[in-house]
């Protein structure tokens, strides 16, 4: 199971729609979504089963829907050896049957979770102000985010973090869903020298976009979605556009949705088209995906876009916000027309 914890202020994790995922709360209890998935075949938002659940009791959430599924899930074909499929096995009897199991494994006890807090240590009154710089609610305490291009770590970055850290109490590294790294519990100082040390990080909005692994690496993978992600990147950059002129990308080489292309602004998956006879490397776009609390929806699939072209169709839709003085999203909205006429150009 792919399981989810969402902080309750945004859904970077896709907590709304995993296997299942748990959503704080603002009185420290969760909400509980079930059978959710990406994917080519039937992509699902989770079902809601539970509200306000106490953190003490979320292994038994967690237990009943490993039986369940071990009692409805296909065994037989691979590609549907996923939960969110639970949906059309079970109909509307999934939120029963997903209740029976867990009152099963309430009734015989034992898998209460021990939650402890966490003593975080004071830094001093020192102030940064960088844009990567992230101001903790722990006084004094800042994170950094660091984010390579297309989540690719250099392989002396580990041991050069690990110099700058590894005697500040508390400090520790956690990587995002998204690719990014987050260095936390870090005094001004110690921000100040991780940010030093990694100048390789994205800058702008476009910067953050994410790519898979892709099919130089990946078994499953139909298109080397790295490749096509640095390219995009450099050809941004060599434009010169403003900053949010373009929303950040997703790109996965597969159906499989790895990087979520499904549920963002623009994803792009892995595809083929035939031109000339020949069958060329290629993308299909999906457009208007979201995966904000409340508002989580799937993004409608496009056109598919040529790979050698897919930079200059980025850039095109760039400089077109820009010269309109506006945000890519709200260029989008309130040009549609422009929008239609460049996308249609690369069809």
């Amino acid at each position: 199971l792919k399981v989810a914890f969402c902080n309750g202020v945004d859904d970077c994790v896709h907590a709304q729609f995993r296997d299942m995922g748990f959503i704080a709360q603002p009185d420290g209890s969760f909400d509980v979504y079930i059978a959710g998935g990406l994917g080519a075949a039937r992509p699902s938002m989770g079902v809601k089963v539970a509200s306000h659940i106490e953190p003490e009791n979320i292994c038994y959430y967690i237990r009943a829907m490993i039986d369940i599924f071990c009692k409805y899930g296909n065994y037989d074909n691979r590609a549907k050896a996923r939960t969110r499929f639970l949906q059309d096995v079970l109909g509307e009897n999934l939120v029963s049957e997903y209740n029976k199991a867990l009152e099963a494994r309430l009734g015989e006890g034992g898998l209460e979770a021990k939650i402890e807090a966490i003593d975080y240590p004071k830094g001093a009154a020192e102030k940064l102000d960088h844009p990567r710089a992230i101001e903790q609610k722990q006084e004094g305490l800042y994170a950094v985010v660091y984010h390579p291009i297309g989540g690719i770590l250099p392989q002396t970055m580990p041991k050069k973090l690990l110099g700058i850290i590894a005697n500040v109490p508390g400090a520790t590294c956690r990587v995002a869903p998204d690719e990014s790294m987050y260095i936390i519990n870090l005094p001004a100082a110690a921000a100040k020298a991780v940010i030093e040390a990694t100048p390789d990080s994205a800058v702008s909005e476009f910067d953050y976009s994410v790519g898979c692994i892709g099919a130089s690496t990946c078994q499953q993978g139909l298109r080397d979605s790295q490749s096509v992600l640095h390219a995009a990147v450099e050809a941004v950059r060599a434009a010169k556009l403003p900053d949010n002129a373009l929303a950040r990308i997703h790109i996965s080489g597969c159906p499989s949705s790895c990087t979520g292309h499904q549920s963002v602004a623009m994803g792009f998956q892995g595809f083929s088209k035939t031109v000339d006879g020949k069958m060329q490397s290629a993308f299909r776009m999906f457009i208007g995906g979201n995966d904000a609390l409340g508002d989580a929806h799937f993004g409608d699939a496009g056109i598919v876009v040529l790979e050698s072209e897919l930079p200059n169709m980025l850039v095109d839709m760039g400089k077109a916000a820009a010269e309109a003085g506006l945000c890519w999203a709200d260029w989008k909205a309130e040009k549609p027309e422009e929008f239609d006429a460049i996308v249609a150009k690369y069809a």
